[in-house]
């Protein structure tokens, strides 16, 4: 029986992550077969991972590097992983993993495809370091792949050569969202009834903007529009989001409700998705309300949006610079169309599972990897 071509997934997390598990199930049916390496010790990803069908492992180091060190202890640690299990491919996700894929590959024959997840988000925040690690990153692997548009446009901006980068979507096994629990969601929606339920999902980071989604919600309020909003998700901005509700009244309107195991339980009770967010290269959390079938706000000119959603079609759409007018007056004149807003959830459903599942995905995959 001839032997399957391994191709190493390289990832620096160990969190549970649909895209990467169901990278391995697409590489697993086209005839490859999937491994898994992270930096991070072995978590519930290895363990996802091995069920659909990798070889997982973690180049966690077992002591503290830091800096430069940290870096050379992993170029080191890939091309001798790599040599010793006779890998060839790997394809390494975020930046950082992409640098040092790309480096490793100078002093071994490993091919590196750099999946690149940012568009201009370190730009805007004038990150110097991250920069200079998507710089590298960009200059060492044998292709970048970028994952929207939006996405090659900024790789073009910092100079890499278009015959370097391919266009390939986000592939997704949307059965691994799991189901909504009927009781869960029966218990979210009686928490904060009555009234319109929003919901943002997102790390919180400025450029997320949450604070406009709590103007948005303000306003409504004002309006006498009876309206709450949920937001699952944590990170730096959390003290100074807290402080913003508290000062501006929307204790009883606003709840930050952190990180959360059962997203798609927040999903299915809540009537819309918000998500102003400034900057992306492939938004998840449009995927995961459009296999909930619900409704979104989301700006033009941010990651992929515009290449899957149209205005009033299967999506909101509002202005990226002032979003928070738009965003009020159409939730004041369809958050009680259900016709209009069941149209918008059912229409991105389709559009979703059409265009982000893993069969689409394989002749792109096939032209990089033969």
């Amino acid at each position: 029986m001839k032997q399957r071509e391994k191709v190493l997934i390289y990832y620096p997390f160990n969190m549970k992550s649909v895209a990467i598990q169901s990278q391995v199930k697409l590489l697993d049916s086209m005839g490859f077969e999937p491994w898994l390496l992270t930096w991070a010790p072995e978590g519930e990803l290895h363990e996802k991972c091995r069920e659909a069908g990798a070889k997982t492992f973690s180049a966690f180091p077992g002591k503290n590097y830091r800096g430069i060190g940290f870096f050379v202890y992993h170029i080191f640690k890939l091309k001798r992983f790599c040599r010793e299990n006779k890998i060839s491919t790997v394809f390494s996700h975020l930046q950082s993993v992409g640098m040092t894929a790309g480096l490793a590959g100078i002093f071994s024959k490993v091919r590196s495809f750099y999946f690149r997840h940012n568009s201009d988000y370190f730009q805007i925040r004038n990150s110097r370091k991250e920069l200079f690690i998507n710089k590298m990153a960009n200059r060492f692997c044998e292709k970048v792949i970028a994952i929207s548009d939006k996405v090659k446009d900024q790789l073009l901006k910092e100079g890499v050569k278009e015959e370097k980068i391919v266009r390939i979507n986000l592939c997704y096994d949307f059965d691994d969202y799991g189901k909504a629990s009927e009781e869960a969601v029966t218990q979210i929606r009686d928490s904060y009834k009555p009234g319109f339920l929003l919901l943002a999902a997102a790390r919180l980071d400025p450029l997320k903007r949450h604070t406009l989604c709590f103007d948005v919600v303000k306003r409504l309020a004002e309006q006498g529009v009876d309206v709450k909003l949920l937001c699952i998700g944590d990170g730096p901005e959390k003290e100074n989001l807290l402080q913003y509700i508290t000062a501006n009244g929307l204790e009883e309107r606003v709840k930050i409700l952190g990180f959360v195991e059962n997203i798609m339980d927040y999903f299915t009770a809540c009537d819309m998705l918000i998500h102003l967010s400034y900057s992306e290269a492939s938004s998840h959390v449009a995927k995961e309300a459009g296999i909930c079938r619900k409704p979104i706000v989301v700006c033009r000119d941010v990651g992929d949006f515009e290449e899957y959603l149209a205005d009033r079609k299967n999506a909101f759409l509002v202005d990226k610079e002032a979003p928070v007018e738009a965003t009020v007056r159409l939730i004041r004149d369809f958050h009680n169309d259900k016709k209009m807003l069941g149209h918008l959830g059912d229409d991105l459903h389709g559009t979703v599972l059409d265009k982000f599942s893993i069969e689409s995905a394989k002749p792109a995959y096939k032209g990089i990897l033969g």
